[in-house]
């Protein structure tokens, strides 16, 4: 395979991965509201840092750079079942998921927000005028730190629902850090390939229909191929498994859950699922001329430019570096873009 690995760490560092600053900046903001919190309600209920559940891809060091900065931070927050309660004239009654959800929310007011929070169905959302916003989803535990212990989601409909928002935070992590005792570096390969793979499914915007950045991370973790050194052949060689993977099943399964695992996808003929094969096929087509011997950078750049269409990235790379050449090659095998899916 036509070696253009140098290119696509690079793209993947300068364009796709958030900068450390941007992402010091996102944990600053989730900091501050943590703060708010613990000032607001601190008083009345046990509330430290351990109290607080960071998830979601800047959690997973899986986030990449929008270009309307529409950043998601998730940050959960836990309260002891014991102490969500309040004295009525008949005695003690516990607090609803609603009426949790309010506290927190009232507790997060700011009055330099343009866009005050605001309560959600799973969460409180708080808003910033970039273009991010942190939801924060609210928990209880009850019998915390015993046997028969379980924590609940203030949920839609005013309910409590079983969760654990730790689940794949701590899967998805150990995952990595187990890849990187097999080999050094593969497990933070596996979280380039994930932030490569979700800046493939949104390089097209509203054009395509895709799946979640989760269902792509549990694709990504579960069709990762270990062998490669190199990212620009793992990512190929990631598409291929995900290519049949995807002619088997679209089922795709919360990989952090022991069996029975949870079903993420909505059916099997999810429309965001029929999409990503779909484009996966293409995806294929595309990078099959970097495999023939007389690949050259020109006909190895022109077909991972479409897979992420970057604006011109590789292009002004290429011409910064003198090494190999550039020759005029077409694709031995000419391209036509699907409209229905092989596997439909």
């Amino acid at each position: 395979m036509f070696n253009y690995d140098k290119q696509i760490r690079a793209y993947q560092k300068e364009k796709v991965r958030i900068s450390d600053a941007a992402r010091k900046d996102l944990i600053d903001r989730r900091q501050t509201n943590r703060n708010r919190l613990v000032a607001s309600l601190g008083d009345t209920y046990t509330l430290d840092g351990d109290h607080f559940i960071p998830q979601g891809s800047v959690a997973l060091w899986t986030a990449i750079k929008a270009a309307d900065m529409n950043y998601d931070i998730d940050d959960g927050v836990w309260f002891d079942a014991s102490e969500l309660v309040e004295s009525t004239k008949s005695g003690k009654r516990e607090l609803e998921p609603i009426e949790l959800q309010r506290k927190v929310c009232e507790a997060l007011q700011y009055g330099r927000f343009k866009q005050q929070p605001e309560v959600l169905h799973n969460c409180v959302r708080v808003y910033y005028d970039e273009g991010y916003h942190v939801d924060i989803p609210c928990f209880r535990r009850i019998d915390d730190g015993t046997t028969s212990g379980r924590q609940e989601l203030a949920a839609k409909g005013n309910e409590w629902k079983l969760s654990d928002p730790t689940l794949i935070y701590n899967w998805f992590n150990g995952r990595v850090q187990a890849l990187n005792g097999i080999r050094d570096d593969s497990g933070k390969q596996l979280r380039r390939l994930v932030r490569l793979l979700k800046r493939f499914a949104k390089s097209r915007g509203d054009e395509w229909e895709m799946p979640s950045g989760l269902k792509l991370t549990m694709l990504a973790e579960e069709c990762l191929n270990t062998s490669f050194e190199r990212d620009d052949e793992a990512l190929h060689g990631l598409l291929k498994n995900m290519r049949v993977r995807l002619s088997s099943s679209l089922i795709v399964s919360n990989r952090a859950q022991q069996a029975p695992q949870d079903a993420l996808t909505k059916s099997a003929t999810d429309p965001s699922m029929l999409g990503l094969r779909l484009r996966v096929g293409e995806a294929l087509d595309r990078l099959a001329i970097t495999e023939d011997p007389q690949c050259t950078k020109k006909g190895a750049r022109e077909a991972w430019d479409w897979i992420f269409q970057t604006d011109g990235f590789f292009v002004d790379f290429d011409s910064d570096d003198d090494s190999g050449s550039i020759a005029n090659v077409a694709p031995s095998k000419p391209f036509e873009k699907n409209t229905v899916s092989r596997h439909a």
